[in-house]
């Protein structure tokens, strides 16, 4: 006997509906959809073939559809566990984390044992920061399937964003356990813990790894990458070593050991390592970059403007390659092109802090002050936390005589790397409190130059405090110890890395030495008028005075032309022994040499060429041995140097010196002189100018004061 019609109908559905799920399950989505659709056209209500095709929208990204197909099936049977399931899936997908986190909820009601509901209902909870509820969600999971690796890993990396260690290592240890590579497991952990942003524990983890398997390739790579990210280069750079040892061609381990290399500033040994990578793979972006940053820092500008000529070309949207031409161009003086290139920079990426920072220093250099200011400011936009911004900044401020809000932005320096070395020391940082009954230590940073200067305020240090002790450069201590008898004064208790834990400690306050004129010269009458606070040994300067007096009549100058530090940018601000010709041979002046760094050929060939004469004084190592050096520029009349320690050092003994250097100086503090030695003249060098006008003015006025000599106009 045949169907009725309304039983033939119901077959023909179903029969239409199976097919179209095997279509589907074969991943046929067009024929699956069109018979949904015949389905839906023969019975509207129909929720399942609602719910599929909702599938097949949230499928293909059609996620406002799906959600539209999800819920008219679950009018129609609101018990349907997967549409509830599958709803929240596509309102994850849309980013609506609380409504989805509702749907898997009723899903997981429906189905408590679903392994897949709970899995998605602790995604949405982590994504909610809703971690405590999370790691019961992913517990649920494990009660059902107590071998699933990766949310054993997920819920070990929970609980050590939760802090609670304990928990995370009894899971931790559950995952090594039922692991069939353990190291890979915890390696695995390290990569979801860096993707947490957690690079501390992912080091700790990976040094686990390597502990079982102390030869993994992918775990020493992954170690040390995330020692370089995590500024640890001197630890990353033994285990690279090792890797080109047995991998010795391996393009990405070199490429991590040049980068490294590099940010430990070690320009001239990462250069090789990046070269051998940019052949290797030119096609390598990341390797042409810092390839061209090295050239760039090694002032081998011809190379690095190459360098970055051809990362324009291979990365067009590369802001980086723009905004450190101008930096390259910034040094050679050519500012148009380095303005040009700034703005280029800005033009493909706005955000990139580095650029306004860069185009701030050409206009800085140039003296357009407001200008610079106004790049620093939105370079701070972009990065709050940019100090070297903030370093820069305080420099110009200084220059331009704003020495208060000057010195309120110059404790950037260290983090800037601009201030070295950083020491982090168990005491309290003095912060101009009262200290009249305590100890406190104050540390040499910067150069040998800069610590003489700020030494200048050691008299008021030791005045408030109720005892000082000076660390300061091996070779300063015993004149500083004659200097300020009433203070402690010791070698440097530091090695030569940047960044120094010290150990037990007799103070209660520190300080770096540059700090204390933030404190105590905040105002130009705050600069006291001495004559010199550097007291060198008396008999040694009678003793000297007797040797320059031997060389010559007349004044007695001490002449520096320059440091024994040389690059492009310093050597425009320094002279060579020959462009003094004329003042050496002036009547009634004899030159004694004050020049630190083997000036002993320059003047050899000096006197070969010209016959002109530059007295070396025999029986002192003016680098090494500074209080012999000391005495020697006491006994001198006058000294005319580079803006290098031998000025410093005149200044801070009392000598008449007549020194130059950039335009602009900070440390000129918006005065045409250098406040801190009132026994200086400072010359400073114009943008885009050579030296030459500022020799014949230091020529023409010592051999002025020569004349007055002469005359007994001078004693």
């Amino acid at each position: 006997m045949a169907g009725s019609p309304l039983q033939l109908n119901a077959q023909t559905i179903t029969e239409d509906f199976n097919r179209a799920v095997e279509q589907h399950q074969k991943g046929k989505l067009d024929r699956a959809r069109r018979g949904y659709k015949r389905v839906l056209k023969a019975a509207p209500n129909h929720a399942d073939a609602l719910h599929l095709l909702g599938v097949i929208d949230l499928q293909r990204g059609n996620y406002e559809q799906a959600e539209k197909l999800m819920r008219q099936a679950l009018e129609q049977n609101a018990a349907m566990a997967p549409a509830h399931y599958n709803l929240a899936r596509c309102l994850n997908e849309m980013e609506q984390h609380e409504e989805a986190l509702l749907a898997v909820r009723q899903a997981i009601e429906l189905i408590p044992q679903d392994v897949d509901c709970w899995v998605l209902c602790a995604n949405l909870l982590i994504k909610l920061d809703k971690k405590a509820e999370a790691v019961t969600a992913l517990r649920q999971v494990l009660t059902f399937k107590p071998d699933v690796t990766s949310v054993r890993r997920s819920l070990a990396g929970l609980l050590l964003d939760l802090d609670r260690g304990e928990e995370a290592e009894e899971e931790i240890a559950r995952l090594t356990e039922s692991a069939s590579r353990p190291h890979e497991a915890l390696r695995d952990l390290a990569i979801l813990r860096v993707q947490n942003e957690d690079r501390e524990d992912a080091i700790i983890l990976v040094r686990r790894a390597l502990e079982i398997e102390p030869k993994d390739r992918q775990c020493r790579t992954l170690l040390a990458g995330l020692l370089i990210d995590s500024d640890r280069n001197l630890d990353a750079v033994p285990i690279l070593d090792e890797l080109l040892e047995e991998y010795p061609d391996d393009v990405e381990t070199k490429l991590k050991l040049g980068i490294a290399l590099a940010n430990m500033l070690r320009f001239k040994d990462a250069l090789p390592v990046l070269q051998f990578v940019h052949e290797k793979a030119p096609e390598n972006s990341n390797a042409l970059l810092k390839l061209a940053f090295v050239y760039q820092r090694l002032e081998m500008f011809d190379e690095a403007i190459a360098h970055y000529e051809k990362l324009k070309v291979q990365e067009p949207r590369e802001a980086r390659s723009w905004s450190n031409l101008c930096a390259v161009y910034t040094e050679l003086e050519e500012y148009d092109k380095a303005v040009t290139e700034g703005m280029d920079a800005l033009r493909i990426n706005p955000d990139v802090e580095q650029t306004y920072l860069n185009l701030a220093v050409v206009f800085q250099r140039a003296g357009h002050w407001d200008q610079a200011k106004e790049l620093y400011r939105r370079a701070l936009n972009v990065n709050p936390e940019y100090h070297s911004v903030g370093s820069n900044l305080s420099h110009l401020l200084l220059a331009q005589g704003e020495i208060e809000d000057g010195w309120d932005l110059y404790g950037h320096g260290f983090n800037a790397q601009m201030r070295r070395p950083q020491r982090f020391i168990d005491a309290t940082l003095w912060q101009n409190e009262d200290i009249s009954g305590d100890q406190i230590m104050v540390w040499k940073e910067q150069g040998i130059g800069d610590d003489m200067r700020f030494a200048s305020c050691y008299p008021d240090l030791i005045a408030r405090a109720g005892h000082v002790i000076i660390e300061t450069d091996p070779r300063l201590v015993t004149l500083y110890q004659r200097s300020f008898p009433e203070a402690t004064v010791r070698p440097e208790q530091t090695p030569k890395e940047d960044m120094v834990f010290v150990g037990p400690r007799e103070f209660r306050y520190h300080t770096p030495a540059g700090q204390l004129p933030v404190h105590l010269r905040r105002s130009l009458d705050k600069f006291p008028q001495h004559e010199g606070y550097l007291k060198p040994d008396s008999e040694r300067v009678a003793y000297w005075r007797q040797k320059v007096e031997a060389a010559g009549d007349g004044i007695r100058i001490g002449l520096s032309w320059r440091s024994m530090h040389r690059n492009v940018s310093r050597d425009m601000v320094y002279t060579e022994l020959a462009d003094w010709a004329e003042l050496i041979a002036a009547d009634g002046i004899t030159c004694i040499s004050l020049q630190y760094h083997e000036p002993d050929e320059e003047i050899a060939a000096l006197e070969r060429d010209t016959g002109l004469k530059v007295h070396l004084m025999e029986g002192v190592d003016l680098k090494d041995e500074l209080d012999e050096a000391a005495a020697l520029t006491k006994a001198c009349d006058l000294v005319v140097s580079a803006g290098t320690s031998v000025a410093d050092m005149s200044g801070a003994l009392g000598v008449p010196v007549l020194f130059y250097g950039n335009y602009l100086h900070a440390m000129q503090l918006g005065t045409d002189g250098f406040p801190w030695y009132p026994s200086s003249v400072f010359f400073s060098r114009p943008p885009g100018s050579t030296m030459q006008p500022i020799v014949e003015t230091i020529t023409r006025e010592v051999i002025g004061l020569a004349r007055k000599h002469q005359a007994g106009e001078l004693t």
